[in-house]
C-alpha cells in the first residue's frame, strides 16, 4: 500500500513537471511569434503531447543514469552507453516532434524535405537539453 501511494505520488509530480514545461514551451513559442497569430490551441496540443512523451520515458532515462559499470574501461563503457542512448532517445524525440508539427501545425509544404531534415536536427538540440 505504501508502495503504491508512493509511486503514485512521483507519477503526478512527474506528469506535473512535464506539463509545467510543456507550458512554458508554450509561451516562449507566443511570445517568439509575436507579430503573427499562431494557433496556441494546436500549439498547446502538440507541447503536451511532447512533454508527456517524455514524462513517459523518463523513468527509463533515470534507470540508464542509476547504471553501474564495473570492471576495465567501465568510466568509457559508460560514457558510450549514455551517448548511443542519448542519441537515440533524441532522434526519437526529434522526429516524433517534426511528424506532430506536419500533422497540427501543417508548417511543412510538398517540398518540405530539406526543412523537414533541418527540424530534426534543430530539435534534437533541445532535446538533448531535456535528456
Amino acid at each position: 500500500m505504501e508502495l503504491e501511494r508512493r509511486l503514485s505520488r512521483r507519477a503526478v509530480w512527474l506528469v506535473t513537471v512535464w506539463t509545467l514545461v510543456a507550458l512554458l514551451e508554450l509561451v516562449a513559442q507566443l511570445i517568439s511569434t509575436m507579430p503573427r497569430k499562431p494557433s496556441w490551441e494546436r500549439n498547446l496540443l502538440l507541447d503536451f503531447v511532447i512533454a508527456w512523451s517524455w514524462a513517459a520515458v523518463t523513468p527509463a532515462v533515470v534507470w540508464l543514469a542509476r547504471r553501474r559499470f564495473t570492471g576495465r574501461f567501465a568510466t568509457a563503457r559508460a560514457v558510450g552507453f549514455h551517448l548511443i542512448a542519448a542519441c537515440s532517445i533524441t532522434m526519437a524525440f526529434a522526429a516524433l516532434r517534426t511528424v506532430l508539427d506536419r500533422l497540427f501545425l501543417h508548417t511543412y509544404g510538398p517540398m518540405g524535405g530539406p526543412r523537414v531534415l533541418w527540424s530534426i536536427i534543430m530539435y534534437g538540440d533541445l532535446d538533448t537539453v531535456l535528456y
